[in-house]
């Protein structure tokens, strides 16, 4: 299992989760601070990666965000359908479950298209070497919280596009995983530069770091 070498990375790596299953659940700071019985402000702390909560609120969280409900796939499926910035939701065999309507763009297929479509054998080669690493963390068992790495990605019609990926984990009401990676573009000096130290933009984090 891996392990964070940054305390502060992985803070900010628990902040991100929390950050993201509130936004998708159509939560205020407020509304979720009052579900978890603490201050808006202790709140916003968190999810910034300021502070970190204790161990027993970490779990609690953790149990949150994982616990299955049904209404949790439409939730997901529609947070990535609408979105503004490239997402894609996929499973372990590399298959679009949805896709963002600018990721679609950028890509060169309508959603339709892609959705049901193997994405597996357009994966580049900076993915083709973090994915098992990923999988061999324990992603796809719940026991990572967060991942991230550069890489490029082409569309279709032969456009090249840089980027980073950073991939979150969520469950379905049936008790799979399913892999939420968000899309960041990149200029080609940025990503040059994480070419030449990938330890600076590619981590995993395990969810028992962040509840130490």
């Amino acid at each position: 299992m891996p392990k964070g070498n940054n305390t502060a990375t992985d803070l900010e790596a628990f902040g991100i989760l929390l950050r993201r299953y509130r936004v998708m659940n159509g939560l205020t700071q407020a509304d979720f601070s009052d579900l978890l019985g603490v201050s808006q402000a202790t709140l916003s702390r968190w999810e910034n990666g300021s502070q970190a909560p204790d161990v027993k609120m970490r779990r609690k969280v953790h149990d949150l965000v994982f616990r299955k409900q049904p209404k949790q796939d439409n939730i997901i499926n529609n947070f990535v359908r609408f979105a503004r910035q490239p997402r894609m939701l996929m499973n372990r065999d590399f298959i679009f479950l949805a896709v963002s309507p600018t990721l679609s763009e950028y890509v060169g297929r309508t959603q339709n298209e892609l959705v049901g479509s193997s994405h597996r054998e357009r994966l580049s080669e900076q993915a083709k070497r973090f994915f098992p690493r990923l999988i061999d963390a324990g992603f796809f068992k719940g026991e990572v919280a967060f991942g991230q790495f550069a890489a490029h990605f082409q569309g279709y019609d032969g456009r090249d596009f840089k980027s980073i990926k950073q991939i979150y984990p969520f469950f379905l009401s049936d008790g799979s995983i399913v892999a939420l990676v968000e899309i960041q573009l990149i200029d080609d000096e940025t990503f040059k530069a994480c070419q030449h130290s990938p330890d600076t933009v590619e981590m995993i984090r395990a969810f028992e770091d962040t509840l130490v």
